[in-house]
């Protein structure tokens, strides 16, 4: 289980995030403007699914938390790469809800950083599983624009 939340949390989710981003977005010049972050994400991804087969994952519990380790993921290039690809897609976001939910995903991050650094991977995805709802409150107020021409999206 915990390589399949790998997987995902790390390997899918950089290049899944600015996809949903762009298809969001309300013109094709604001989708255009996530291109950048989808190539990024796209880069990312591939990087970190190698890295997850060509190293060995350990999952452990450390103070109540699990912790995640990758030796090749397990660094600040990484990382850093890793959050331009997701909250950059969304800080350049049309949508206010995107922006806000960009945000809350930063602040999250440093605050994990800052107390629980050695489990980052499973508290930053947890807390931004919680924040969220900030995208079900734009699917609730979006209802009645949908649905949109996803198929005009690129």
């Amino acid at each position: 289980m915990g390589a399949a939340f790998m997987l995902y949390a790390q390997g899918l989710l950089p290049f899944l995030l600015p996809l949903s981003v762009m298809l969001f977005e309300p013109t094709r010049k604001s989708r255009r403007r996530m291109l950048p972050f989808l190539v990024i994400g796209g880069a990312t991804t591939l990087y970190i699914l190698w890295a997850l087969t060509a190293y060995p994952l350990q999952v452990f519990v450390r103070g109540n938390s699990i912790v995640y380790i990758n030796p090749a993921t397990n660094n600040e290039a990484v990382a850093v790469v890793y959050v331009i690809a997701t909250c950059g897609s969304l800080f350049f976001s049309k949508i206010r809800d995107m922006v806000v939910f960009g945000a809350a995903n930063l602040v999250i991050l440093l605050i994990v950083m800052a107390v629980k650094r050695y489990a980052f991977t499973s508290l930053w995805c947890a807390y931004a599983a919680v924040a969220s709802v900030i995208i079900l409150a734009y699917f609730w107020k979006s209802s009645r624009h949908r649905p949109f021409r996803y198929d005009l999206a690129i």
